[in-house]
């Protein structure tokens, strides 16, 4: 059976999805001790052992980032090959999303502007990734990852 063009679309959102985390994972590793020059030099008084722990800081969520990207990088390379575990594997990794985007809105924002954009981003969140649950776990995909 030929991989459906939903699936192919996933794949691709997955790999834009680690794009942007590897991204961010550069942003953190090297924002940190940037953070920490920008700091030191408008006359901050921060201790060499505090910059040490918010670079590291920092440093820490960067790998994170690029752990992230690595997962979204392997199971759009599964999704591509319809490989069910991958299926299976986005499938819980929106509805970890879908909860996440429900427990945002239990977070207050304090400004109106930021309000209305992070509801805005909040809800096209939750629409995706219930979307893609949707897809993934109609009849004629499940079938199209068991025959391959």
């Amino acid at each position: 059976m030929e991989r459906p063009a939903g699936v192919t679309v996933i794949g691709v959102l997955e790999i834009l999805s680690a794009a942007c985390c590897a991204l961010l994972g550069i942003l953190f590793l090297f924002g940190g001790a940037f953070f920490m020059t920008l700091m030191q030099r408008s006359g901050g008084t921060t201790s060499p052992g505090a910059g040490a722990m918010v670079a590291g800081g920092f440093a820490f969520v960067g790998i994170i980032c690029f752990a992230i990207a690595a997962l979204d990088v392997i199971v759009s390379i599964g999704m591509f090959k319809l490989r069910e575990w991958a299926r299976i594997t986005t499938i819980v990794l929106c509805s970890i999303g879908v909860v996440l985007g429900l427990l945002g809105f239990l977070r207050p924002t304090p400004m109106a502007g930021a309000f209305l954009a992070g509801l805005f981003m909040r809800l096209v969140g939750l629409a995706i990734n219930a979307l893609i649950i949707w897809y993934l776990l109609r009849a004629n995909v499940k079938q199209a990852f068991t025959s391959a």
